[in-house]
């Protein structure tokens, strides 16, 4: 026992005491210590990061992989708004001004349907277009009332020039002076009956242009 008591200096008490602190408790006291950037991945355990540990506002857009989003409660809500909106302006556009969207007519004009052209009225009782002029023909604006133009020549007074088809024809035969194409200083009459028939009377070559009706 004098003989370890002789052994025990201070230098031998201090170096044993140091190497059981390295020994027991080395490793803690080395992470209270990290030098920096000296840990990485490697040294992160699995699911050792968490929600709780992430600072607020630490992860921003850039960081996040969007195509592993879901949809999220606000953009579904937006995406039902979207439709909502959808839904509402076509629910408007059917009953702007407390009427359907059928009472509102259209701006664009449908083209003229020649007649004697292919797929539309042929003349008819030797009737013809009148030379220089325009050719007949007829078409339906956007409220529904069909116009004639051109000018008629060599017909037969009293009989039809050529027939409307069905949805360009008044319910009640429609008379409409019309001046003479060649001098402009005559007149004559053009008479359209509810079977379509366009007839002109007192004139050999009379203009269409002025004559205009509601349909059926």
């Amino acid at each position: 026992m004098n003989r370890l008591r002789s052994k025990l200096t201070y230098a031998n008490v201090v170096s044993t005491l140091a190497l059981f602190l390295v020994l027991a408790g080395g490793s803690a006291l080395a992470a209270s210590h990290l030098a920096k950037n000296s840990v990485g991945t490697k040294q992160i355990k699995n699911d050792a990061i968490t929600a709780a540990k992430i600072e607020n506002g630490a992860v921003t857009g850039s960081k996040i992989r969007v195509s592993t989003l879901g949809t999220v409660p606000s953009a579904g809500s937006a995406s039902h708004a979207s439709s909502a909106d959808t839904s509402a302006q076509a629910s408007n556009a059917d009953s702007l001004g407390g009427a359907p969207a059928s009472a509102y007519a259209r701006t664009e004009l449908e083209a003229v349907h020649v007649v004697g052209a292919a797929g539309q009225p042929a003349f008819e009782h030797g009737c013809g277009l009148g030379g220089g002029f325009g050719p007949v023909g007829f078409y339906k604006d956007p409220f529904g009332v069909v116009h004639l133009q051109g000018f008629l020549a060599g017909c037969t007074e009293g009989q039809s020039a050529f027939t409307l088809p069905v949805g360009f024809r008044p319910p009640t035969t429609e008379s409409v002076i019309v001046v003479d194409g060649t001098s402009n200083t005559t007149s004559g009459l053009v008479s359209v009956d509810p079977n379509g028939s366009v007839v002109p009377f007192g004139s050999k070559v009379g203009s269409l242009t002025s004559v205009s009706f509601r349909t059926n």
